[in-house]
């Protein structure tokens, strides 16, 4: 059985050493921290020995290994640990084993580094494992998780809530300063990286002065930041947080160091209803535009001349390409020969790791015949690193075609960046006429809501043409026609008769007097419709042995089953 002890370690005795008996053996006295204690001299005289801060236990596992386990340095709670252990050990020996226990013990951040290990195995690059190591560190941070025991849903839920409604509350800005340098500006906002204080002015077109260090922002510039900083996380940025959390989740399932992904019941959000930034489309007018005003450059844009960039306007909507995918590319990817001509992309450069063959338009292989040339196949078409920033590429060749950025669109303002030219290429598919199933194909979809709902962007005129082509009668209900009672076209009518011929707008319904054995009726006040429709010559062919019924039409008097007409 094992039984806790205080190990102990040898050390040198000092010089002189003070040597006293305790218990009938000899013992050094030595000064530690202002007070005297003692401790046993080793059998050799020339050590003394000084045991361990935590108690310890020789244990014998269930593989039948002996080893020593430290635990702590309270007796109480080192004999309650000892007695888990053992427990542990007979459930093993008897077959009962918690595959999760020893990880549960490990704090996430282990398990973190070990998932983005995983990642990186598993193919992916260095800004897809740090952003998604971005998102779950400030998940951890936020709900306070430090084992995955502390995983739960409900605390999860609530900070997702309180990060898209919560208002930050940021430092205030130094009275009598105008213009900030780019740590300042971050620092007033909240902690926010050089980076994205870059991002967040280029994306708004914020105004700054300088370049480099000297770059400095005015405080109209930071006032408009902490007001964007002040709205909270967007939809989309909280279903970000909460998908990557729940890989995190899957993956520490799937590799037997949780037992369930707790967030199972928690739903993305409906990001159509907090859209903070809308994408827009070029209009083909636009577009021509644009690739003129590219031609006519004559400035380099990142690496790209004015050439260049025309050509690769074309092929992002000829193909649909994204513009890391687009920058991949050297012409040996391109089989202009082949029916129908393609460009083949390999999997290691798509956004889904998946091998991409898009085909090309006849108009778009005979200017890439003459656009390739004589050019080296392995040397990329359009090099360097320009799709970092291809949104601010195109919005100078945006500017100079007279385009707008951003318009109005039908539910709020539309920003034109480099992607906008996927969703052209999409559309345009559409248009063509092409069924959900060639239009997935071609966007290279796995989603048929994704192509539908965020890329199929028919414009209004399209909507337009579809219902002129509707049947009129669809849009214009004709007429009602008003018929009259049969026979009273040259006669007059009563108000009883009006009131049926007009639809039925008067409760009537015709009676014979047979139908009301049990009740007198008036002859002489009585209107006897078969008069006024001068058929009351012939009503002996009415006649029932030999007994002609009179009939006329009066109003429906709602009541019980008990009536008769009133003369």
């Amino acid at each position: 059985m094992a039984s806790l002890f205080k190990p102990t370690r040898p050390y040198p005795l000092p010089t002189n050493p003070e040597i006293v008996e305790k218990d009938g053996k000899p013992h050094v006295r030595l000064k530690e921290r202002g007070k005297s204690v003692l401790y046993p001299v080793s059998e050799n005289g020339k050590q003394y020995l000084k045991p361990s801060a935590k108690w310890a236990a020789d244990v014998r596992f269930a593989d039948g290994r002996r080893k020593r386990v430290r635990f702590s340095p309270n007796r109480d709670a080192s004999a309650v640990m000892l007695a888990d252990l053992l427990k542990k050990i007979e459930n093993e020996k008897a077959g009962v084993v918690d595959r999760f226990g020893d990880h549960r013990k490990r704090p996430l951040s282990e398990h973190l580094n070990d998932w983005l290990g995983s990642l990186r195995a598993n193919g992916r690059d260095t800004e897809y494992v740090t952003l998604k190591a971005s998102r779950v560190r400030a998940v951890f941070e936020g709900c306070k998780w430090v084992f995955p025991g502390d995983m739960i849903a409900d605390r999860l839920e609530t900070f997702l809530a309180d990060s898209r409604a919560n208002r930050p509350i940021l430092p205030a800005i130094p009275s009598k300063t105008e213009w900030f340098t780019v740590s300042e500006v971050g620092r007033l906002l909240g902690d926010v990286g050089a980076q994205a204080v870059a991002a967040l002015v280029r994306r708004h077109r914020l105004s700054a002065q300088g370049n480099g260090r000297a770059r400095r922002f005015p405080l109209e510039t930071v006032k408009s930041l902490r007001e964007l900083r002040n709205h909270g996380c967007s939809s989309q940025t909280s279903n970000h947080w909460l998908q990557t959390v729940r890989q995190f989740a899957r993956w520490m399932v799937a590799n037997s160091r949780f037992d369930r992904d707790p967030f199972t019941r928690l739903k993305p959000m409906n990001v159509n209803l907090d859209l903070r930034r809308r994408r827009g489309e070029l209009s083909p007018n636009e577009f021509h535009s644009l690739l003129a005003a590219a031609s006519r450059s004559v400035t380099e844009v990142r690496g790209l001349t004015g050439a260049d960039r025309a050509m690769l306007y074309r092929v992002a909507v000829g193909t649909g390409l994204r513009a890391s995918e687009l920058a991949a590319l050297v012409p040996s990817f391109f089989s202009l020969d082949a029916s129908p001509p393609v460009v083949i992309l390999p999997a290691e450069y798509t956004k889904n790791r998946k091998g991409a063959t898009q085909p090309l338009s006849a108009a778009l292989v005979a200017d890439l015949r003459v656009y390739l040339g004589d050019r080296p196949g392995k040397t990329a078409v359009w090099p360097g690193n320009w799709f970092e920033k291809a949104a601010d590429m195109l919005r100078i060749d945006l500017a100079a075609a007279g385009v707008p950025v951003e318009i109005d669109g039908p539910e709020g303002i539309e920003t034109r960046d480099f992607h906008a030219l996927r969703s052209v290429y999409i559309s345009n598919v559409i248009r063509a006429g092409a069924d959900l199933k060639q239009v997935m194909t071609l966007a290279r979809h796995s989603d048929p809501k994704l192509t539908a709902s965020r890329y199929a962007r028919t414009r209004l005129h399209d909507l337009g043409s579809v219902v002129d082509k509707l049947p009129e009668s669809t849009v214009q209900p004709p007429l009602p026609t008003v018929l009259r009672l049969t026979g009273t076209d040259a006669v007059g009518t009563i108000p009883e008769q009006s009131g049926a011929a007009e639809g039925g707008s008067r409760q009537l319904r015709l009676r014979t007097d047979e139908d009301l054995p049990h009740c007198s009726v008036g002859t002489q006040q009585s209107i006897n419709s078969l008069d006024l429709q001068g058929i009351g010559a012939n009503r002996e062919h009415l006649s029932v042995n030999g007994e002609v019924p009179s009939a006329r039409i009066e109003r429906a008097t709602p009541g019980l089953g008990n009536q008769c007409s009133i003369p």
